[in-house]
């Protein structure tokens, strides 16, 4: 390898090319790990933004020796896209569909490309590209073909390289092959394959899928032509790098049918998967009783699959006609339940919405599997084992007194049809003992793997991981191997360490956690429950969720902003682990705010990490720290005093407005401030609903027990019309509001590290509300965030303070305070008729202050008034989130967050739009001007008559 440094490599190269390149210490620990157990730190990460970019770089590295690996998702289990020298990151800017041809179906793409994506595109057609990976959602077409990766329904689809009809590959110094093979290389490929023809007719198992080492069947054909596109599946980008890709896509099932088989143990499932398939399934997925135990957290998961449950199959049925699909499922239940006795309950999912989450539970159990209290995790170690179906009791069998050997608890799920079942052993990754043992439990695994004639690995990958097995498995074909890796890269630089150079099972090293992985003393800023926030961290398994662009999830808006790394909830993971550790040194910290403020605190991860991730509070504890190191510069200063200086200029309303609005005062706010200057900014009202009703209530008293009213900043000074809104709406439901002594929520002072003003005012609130709510009161907000602050961020403030969790049970958001008094036939409906359609859009706190539960008590309520029409805008965050998007530095990320929301409020069909957050409300004006916004409050205040709008 080169001794070039990671900074003269930068130097060198930035002259040369277009895209973004970096040594730096931060983002070089971003692509230090993937989903696997290893971590190693590169040299340099490079965003190449056109293939010319890459050549240079390419030209460059094979110069000097420097190894490049090139990287999708990292989403592997594998450690196939880690390496010390160059990453190269094609998901940021090759991610083009350059043409769909229905006529032959096929499509053409660049390697970036996401199969989410992909089968969007290809949905309007009714065409599916069916390899599905659980990682679909994020995964690139690239890394897909590099790995040969399939999923649950490999029994219809097989794997990807069924399906690939050619690859435009950059080899290792900068040549490129577009869609064919040139003589010189034909030749020589030509020559290795024919000489070795016989070894690789008969050394692959006779296996439903295999993919350990490189894939040499049918490369050469009898009739002489060549397929490099077969070649280059599996080859982990060892041999070139996927530039563009030609793929086949098939027609999208008319209808499909899915059945839960019930099992008391795994053994009886692996039992029954062989007499299933002859009724030609499309998905059989296993989930055993540990699996299900960690899913039973879930409320309706526990309902579905109660303790007495041992083992679930998913079985799918696919075709034209639902009643042969149906009669499939009846014939199954017969042999089984009645004659084979193998299946305690054959379950036909009808119900759509069930059937939808299902599959959601098999797809999340990879990353649900990490939510395991304690230093015992379940290790993709040796879970790609495949053997013939036939054989997989026996397996289970043998597995089983393998483990009880080691004292080993195990669990298993995956593609029992195929035979490949990922089995993860819980193991301590920071014990040395795990290391003594984990050679041979490989070995043990492996042979006995071998001895059913099965493969060592099916789906996940060789990388780092299984590498060092593959001449286990191939005996003198590895040498064929070997000749074929020196043909491509002469000089090793290619993605080394994988396939044929691997050390011989040194799973010791670059590891994440291993015997010297040590976390430092904690003096946290902020609380954490025990050793929550590292039991936080050190549950990223990287499985990539927070990169997904599915509307069904709403993590990570900064990622679906910029698609980079490093806005993405793993990043603040990976980081935060590093600092802990200390791994991380050397780091500008400028650089690491700028990371840690792409967190805007959406709380989307603590919803939807399958491991319970939650960015935002691993943030916020970064942040703090890193004010406490750094200080705020002068636009952070402005900020954290923006509610002392708004109810200051509140007095001078009409003059602050009007100076708001003059050009030159907007430069120097963005120059000085850095507030863009396109951005309208929040008209003061010039009065304090606050002030104005606790005068009014000092004449006339109210019940000590009735409900508090929690105005917070917005609607105290900007948009008095929504307060008054509130009392008049409860008011007309015979409820009278009480205004206590309040400010701001803090949520601001937090999100920027100011614990010490967001505890000063959590302090004044807990001190005014909780002597209120010992009396009986509840306390109502109309902003989101100020409930989260109360029910939840407040206990960050605090190491001691039991009256929080009295006030916090007695929190309530207003729109769900009154669905419970309709659910209880107490809310008054005497609507006049607002004949509007309206769009609905969930502010992100809400969605962390209720899940994502159904029904919405907003659209419930509002549907309620005659000839509304409410729909739900199903488009993620705003990207408004606070004051982040006023930063003139945000704009691009903000407007992109936005922009499937803008897309939705734009349509003609749309009247107006509600949302219950005063920001969100902000954005979506600015970004649909023309369309107003208004608080769901508004709108019943209206309905009722109260109030005009």
């Amino acid at each position: 390898m080169s001794n070039c440094t990671g900074k003269k490599i930068v130097k060198d190269l930035e002259r040369l090319v277009d895209g973004e390149i970096s040594a730096s210490p931060i983002i070089c620990e971003l692509y230090a790990t993937d989903a696997s157990m290893f971590r190693i730190v590169p040299q340099l990460v490079f965003y190449p933004k056109n293939i010319e970019d890459l050549q240079k770089v390419m030209r460059y590295a094979a110069k000097n020796k420097i190894p490049v690996t090139p990287r999708g998702a990292g989403t592997g289990l594998a450690g196939e896209s880690l390496n010390t020298g160059i990453i190269v990151d094609l998901s940021v800017h090759f991610n083009r569909i350059h043409s769909v041809n229905l006529d032959h179906n096929f499509v053409h793409l660049d390697a970036g490309v996401v199969l989410a994506d992909l089968n969007e595109n290809l949905g309007k057609y009714k065409k599916v590209f069916g390899p599905d990976p659980a990682t679909g959602s994020r995964c690139t077409l690239g890394g897909m073909i590099a790995n040969n990766s399939t999923g649950a329904h490999s029994l219809r689809y097989g794997m990807t390289r069924d399906w690939v009809l050619g690859v435009k590959l950059m080899l290792y110094n900068g040549e490129i092959v577009d869609f064919g093979i040139d003589a010189p290389i034909r030749q020589g490929l030509e020559k290795i394959l024919s000489e070795n023809k016989e070894l690789i007719e008969t050394a692959y198992p006779d296996t439903p899928r295999n993919r350990h080492g490189y894939l040499l069947q049918d490369v050469l054909d009898e009739d002489g032509s060549l397929s490099l596109a077969k070649l280059i599946c599996a080859s982990e980008g060892t041999l070139g790098i996927i530039l563009e890709a030609k793929l086949l896509f098939s027609d999208m099932p008319k209808h499909t049918e899915l059945a839960s088989l019930l099992f008391k143990d795994r053994n009886l499932a692996a039992k029954a998967t062989p007499l299933i398939l002859k009724y030609d399934p499309s998905a059989v997925e296993i989930i055993d009783d540990v699996c299900l135990g960690m899913a039973r957290k879930n409320d309706f998961y526990r309902s579905l699959y109660p303790e007495s449950v041992g083992a679930v199959l998913l079985v799918e049925f696919d075709g034209d006609d639902s009643n042969i699909l149906l009669n499939k499922i009846n014939d199954m239940r017969q042999e089984l339940f009645y004659r084979e006795e193998l299946v305690d309950e054959v379950r036909h999912e009808e119900d759509p919405q069930q059937k939808k989450l299902v599959w959601e539970m098999r797809k999340l159990i990879a990353g649900m599997i990490n939510r395991v209290p304690g230093v015992y995790q379940p290790v993709p170690l040796i879970e790609d084992v495949c053997v013939r179906p036939e054989k997989l009791y026996e397996y289970f069998e043998g597995i089983g007194k393998i483990f009880d050997k080691y004292q080993l608890k195990h669990l298993c799920f995956g593609h029992a049809g195929d035979g490949v079942v990922h089995v993860r052993p819980f193991l301590d990754l920071k014990s040395k003992r795990t290391y003594d043992f984990i050679p041979q439990l490989c070995h043990d695994i492996y042979d006995l793997s071998l001895s059913l004639e099965g493969s060592i690995s099916g789906e996940h990958g060789d990388g780092l991981l299984r590498a060092p097995f593959i001449q286990k498995q191939y005996g003198d074909l590895f040498n064929v191997f070997v000749q074929i890796k020196r043909f491509f890269d002469p000089l090793d630089i290619l993605n080394p360490g994988k396939k044929v150079d691997s050390a011989e099972c040194d799973l010791q090293k670059n590891l994440r956690y291993g015997e010297q992985y040590k976390i430092a003393a904690q003096d946290n800023i902020l609380h954490f429950e025990a050793n929550k926030l590292i039991e936080m961290v050190e549950a990223c398994n990287g499985c990539g969720q927070c990169r997904t662009r599915n509307r069904e999830i709403d993590m990570c808006p900064a990622f679906r902003g910029l698609s980079h790394e490093k806005m993405s909830t793993r990043a603040k993971a990976n980081l935060m682990r590093a600092l802990l550790t200390g791994q991380l040194k050397d780091f500008d910290l400028d650089e690491l705010w700028d990371v840690a403020k792409t967190c805007i605190n959406c709380k989307a991860c603590s919803i939807d990490c399958p491991s319970n991730v939650s960015a935002g509070d691993i943030m916020l504890e970064l942040k703090a720290r890193l004010r406490k190191l750094r200080g705020d510069d002068l636009a952070t200063r402005f900020i954290l005093r923006l509610d002392f200086i708004s109810r200051f200029m509140n007095r001078f309303s009409l003059f602050a407005n009007a100076m708001a609005k003059l050009p030159f005062n907007r430069f120097f706010m963005e120059k000085v401030l850095g507030i863009d200057r396109t951005r309208p900014l929040p008209q003061l009202s010039g009065r304090s609903f606050v002030q104005e009703q606790r005068s009014f209530q000092r004449k006339h008293p109210i019940a000590a027990d009735a409900p508090i009213y929690f105005v917070d900043f917005f609607a105290d000074i900007m948009n008095p019309h929504l307060a008054r809104s509130a009392v008049d709406v409860f008011r007309h439901n015979g409820i009278e509001l009480q205004i206590p002594e309040q400010a701001s929520s803090g949520i601001v002072a937090l999100n920027y590290g100011n614990v010490a003003e967001a505890r000063k005012l959590a302090k004044l609130h807990v001190e005014t509300f909780y002597p209120l709510v010992e009396k009986g009161a509840k306390i109502i907000c109309t902003e989101p965030t100020a409930a989260l602050m109360l029910k939840d961020e407040y206990a960050f403030l605090f190491e001691e303070e039991p009256r929080l969790k009295l006030i916090a049970e007695n929190t309530w958001e207003a729109m769900e305070f009154l669905y419970e008094l309709q659910r209880e036939g107490k809310f008054k409906q005497d609507f006049c008729a607002l004949a509007e359609h309206l769009i609905y859009h969930r502010p992100c706190h809400l969605k962390k202050l209720h899940g994502k539960k159904m029904p919405f008590a907003t659209m419930e309520l509002l549907s309620l008034i005659p000839h509304m029409q409410v729909e739900y805008a199903n488009a993620g965050c705003c990207g408004m989130a606070g004051t982040f998007g006023m930063k003139r530095s945000h704009r691009e990320v903000s407007e992109s967050i936005g922009e499937n929301l803008f897309t939705e409020l734009a349509r003609k069909d749309i009247d107006a739009a509600v949302t219950e957050c005063s920001t969100c409300k902000m954005q979506m004006e600015f970004g649909v001007p023309g369309k107003r916004v208004f608080h769901p409050l508004e709108i019943l205040a209206r309905a009722y008559g109260i109030r005009g709008s």
